[in-house]
């Protein structure tokens, strides 16, 4: 080729390859994005079952329940403030990802479906793993996953893929149940405060 003709198909070949390396770069970036927050999520629940566990260790009944009420607030302040990250980059992830008509739309509904399981994420993770489990409550994050996981969220998405043939994002969005649907079990259970109990006292007894 002449260096005219090479001019000419080297720029046609960034013009194509130019979106292509931004769509792998957000895509990059979303996935990052979401790794970042679920990290920090698993630290927030560390440190919350510290602290719930130390104050109910130490016979201090209502400061552990008050930080226990407390961090149970904070949860739900980040799981609506994660939701409302996602669904604020989704039009600008969907925009730049070079797609189909419809594959646009799945992802757009995808997304959204993500954008509603990260309350659920942040509030059970926080709540049950961190200030449950910090106050001896662990059965119960058993028996939650045990019913909400394998009773439930899987069964029904099995069921719909394989026996209804519901469509794909209906699909999807069973996988996600288990995180959202159990939020109104956990939320009544927290509020029974049978986790708010000195376990140290608990073992001298026995």
């Amino acid at each position: 080729m002449t260096p005219a003709e090479n001019k000419i198909f080297y720029s046609r070949m960034f013009n194509l390859a130019l979106p292509i390396a931004l769509q792998h770069l957000m895509l990059a970036s979303v996935a990052a994005a979401d790794a970042m927050m679920l990290g920090r999520v698993a630290q927030a629940e560390m440190t919350v079952g510290i602290m719930v566990g130390n104050e109910l260790g130490a016979g201090k009944l209502e400061q552990g329940k008050r930080y226990g009420i407390k961090l149970r607030n904070v949860s739900w302040a980040i799981g609506l403030l994660s939701t409302a990250l996602v669904l604020a980059v989704t039009p600008f992830v969907v925009r730049f990802v070079i797609l189909t008509d419809e594959a646009r739309r799945y992802l757009t509904v995808m997304m959204v479906i993500m954008a509603i399981y990260m309350i659920g994420r942040s509030v059970n993770t926080i709540t049950i793993n961190g200030v449950l489990d910090g106050g001896g409550d662990t059965l119960f994050d058993m028996y939650c996953l045990a019913v909400s996981m394998w009773g439930i969220a899987i069964p029904l998405a099995l069921a719909g893929a394989f026996f209804f043939h519901w469509p794909v994002l209906a699909v999807y969005a069973c996988t996600c149940l288990d995180e959202v649907g159990k939020i109104p079990w956990v939320m009544i259970h927290f509020n029974k405060y049978k986790w708010v109990r000195d376990l140290t006292r608990e073992r001298e007894q026995g």
